[in-house]
């Protein structure tokens, strides 16, 4: 696999740690995920970043497709993709956490704040509401960590994130 990239400049490393990568400061032009910020702890979320960051050039991209959904939707039909938002940190842990599956919760709105926090400037941002999520918020049991939150915030399904090192 490494020679049929090596013409295309591309590095293939697996198994690998995207948050030590190994490569040097601003070598990047870009540094992306699909389907990964939604399924790993806020911390190495922001470890992701950091890394980004460092490793990506002045003015260089970051781009992330994360899904926000409860993702046991995939299965039961019947529960809306807000639905994990009822549950206490600690029965969603017991519920619906394992080592295969992983599930952080985390809103737009905080994706919002981790990408800034690690310097970047958000150059665009693509969200879909759920409309099925959104009307069952109106009567649906939150759990009081998410009772704060905007409800599109909340029925945000998925988002595009496209941000920018500064420079």
């Amino acid at each position: 696999m490494e020679e049929w990239f090596r013409p295309f400049g591309i590095h293939y490393s697996a198994p690998g740690d995207a948050t030590r990568s190994g490569l040097p400061d601003g070598s990047l032009d870009l540094y992306f995920s699909v389907a990964v910020f939604e399924h790993v702890s806020v911390k190495t979320v922001k470890a992701l970043l950091r890394e980004a960051y460092r490793t990506l050039r002045p003015g260089g991209l970051t781009y992330h497709v994360i899904g926000m959904f409860d993702h046991y939707t995939t299965m039961d039909p019947s529960i809306t993709q807000v639905n994990f938002l009822k549950y206490s940190d600690f029965t969603w842990r017991m519920l619906g956490q394992n080592k295969i599956y992983f599930h952080n919760r985390l809103r737009e709105s905080e994706f919002v704040t981790l990408f800034r926090e690690a310097g970047f400037e958000i150059v665009d941002k693509r969200s879909e509401v759920d409309v099925r999520s959104l009307e069952a918020l109106e009567s649906m049991h939150l759990n009081a960590k998410y009772r704060g939150f905007d409800k599109r915030d909340l029925a945000t399904q998925g988002a595009i994130f496209t941000a920018k090192k500064p420079g």
